[in-house]
């Protein structure tokens, strides 16, 4: 399977998408455009600006400039897609569908959310999961996971609106960046046109899981 910057590179019609402009709720818009190295000070300008609270469950420092760095070089790899929101200038959200490289399980994907406080409740989350979601499916990819603490209720609302499943709930797979503890929610959604498999796979996920706990 070719990595994700390949099968953008060959889908002229995948890269004529950005940027473009989306309504929000209030019926202010933002412009979507596919993250690039040009957008590192704006994205060090928005991540700094999030709540710690929001910052405790990323798996890196986004506030880091040479985590940055290297995740937009992760990028121009083929390693993963960011899809950027801004709003008058500034970034108020991005989405991320990040590819595996291992061979088995290059038919599956990532996807990751952050929104900025300020733009939260005007359904920018959903457009960008949506965003992502699409790029995914024009993708090939097969397979959709996604990866949030228990807490995080509305992310879970979100996904689920997408057709994500949950597979699994991790107790204490999590250690935040004040070192608590939380469980971990992973969620999948099958891309196939056929879908039965998956869906199998789900559910016997859920038994096995179900017989673990009793044990």
């Amino acid at each position: 399977m070719a990595s994700i910057v390949d099968r953008v590179r060959r889908s002229e019609e995948l890269i004529a998408r950005y940027p473009q402009e989306r309504e929000l709720r209030d019926g202010s818009s933002v412009d979507l455009r596919l993250m690039s190295v040009r957008d590192e000070v704006q994205f060090l300008h928005f991540a700094r600006a999030l709540p710690l609270d929001d910052l405790l469950f990323e798996q890196r420092d986004i506030t880091d400039e040479q985590v940055v760095e290297e995740w937009i070089r992760q990028v121009r790899r083929g390693q993963g897609l960011t899809v950027l929101a801004y709003r008058d200038g500034k970034i108020v959200g991005e989405a991320s569908l990040e590819h595996s490289q291992s061979t088995w399980t290059e038919h599956r994907g990532e996807i990751r959310i952050v929104i900025a406080p300020s733009q939260r409740g005007q359904g920018l989350g959903g457009i960008l999961a949506q965003e992502v979601f699409t790029l995914a499916k024009e993708l090939e990819l097969e397979l959709l996971t996604a990866q949030m603490v228990e807490s995080q209720e509305t992310a879970q609302a979100v996904f689920r609106g997408l057709g994500f499943e949950p597979v699994a709930v991790l107790p204490a797979f999590v250690v935040d960046q004040r070192g608590k503890k939380h469980d971990l929610v992973v969620m999948l959604r099958d891309l196939s046109s056929e879908g039965s498999g998956v869906h199998t796979a789900i559910e016997g996920a859920k038994t096995l899981l179900s017989k673990l706990r009793g044990h």
